[in-house]
């Protein structure tokens, strides 16, 4: 079972500026976790207002979002600095 993605306002830009290969990458990396738990995510430890947030690595871009409820809520795409 699939669940739905949902971005928020800062998370939507952030995709859009991405390149074509990263929106690519992001997409399909949401649509592997949201269909069943799978690829190199984290729960972040020490967010403050007790929100369950997870990261998710995908290429050389990081996603973080909220996986508390019965959607994926993007909350902000980040590119790795090395």
């Amino acid at each position: 079972m699939s669940r739905d993605v949902l971005f928020a306002t800062a998370a939507a830009r952030d995709f859009a500026r991405l390149t074509d290969d990263g929106r690519r990458q992001v997409r399909e990396g949401l649509t592997q976790f949201a269909s069943g738990r799978r690829g190199a995510f984290k729960t972040l430890l020490g967010v403050k207002n007790g929100a369950d947030l997870c990261r998710l690595r995908v290429g050389e871009y990081r996603i973080v979002f909220d996986d508390s409820g019965p959607k994926v809520r993007v909350c902000g795409i980040f590119r790795r600095t090395p």
